[in-house]
């Protein structure tokens, strides 16, 4: 039971929706669209990731369906923050394969554990005098 382990990716700033925001003074949000929309888990690596993020200027950042919004300032080193961004990424990435495949691990033991129980009570079956 090897199935692909998806990545998410960014694959662009969506600069036709780059819009004024209210966080504070000279705001702006910056939508990064990615490859798909993430499931509950890889956000929630990713969440935990970014909390980690220890920076004077970390500026707020949120997944929402298929896009991570960052919120920053018009002034701010975009390219510094554009670089924190790919990184989460690639972090929130390894998190969520390192997750997944011990999750699939977990159920093909089950499996397999399932499977060996029905082969112990076929064989013992077979013992029996009918």
């Amino acid at each position: 039971m090897d199935t692909a382990i998806k990545e998410i990716q960014i694959v662009m700033i969506d600069k036709d929706k780059i819009e004024k925001n209210d966080s504070f003074s000279n705001a702006y949000s910056y939508p990064f669209k990615l490859t798909s929309t993430p499931d509950a888990v890889w956000v929630e690596q990713f969440v935990k990731t970014y909390d980690t993020v220890e920076d004077p200027k970390k500026r707020k950042m949120y997944v929402a369906d298929d896009y991570i919004m960052l919120i920053m300032a018009a002034d701010d080193n975009k390219q510094k923050h554009i670089d924190i961004v790919k990184c989460l990424v690639f972090e929130t990435n390894s998190r969520y394969k390192k997750i997944c495949r011990e999750k699939q691990d977990r159920e093909a033991k089950q499996q397999q554990d399932k499977d060996n129980q029905l082969l112990n009570l076929k064989d013992e079956t077979a013992k029996f005098n009918i």
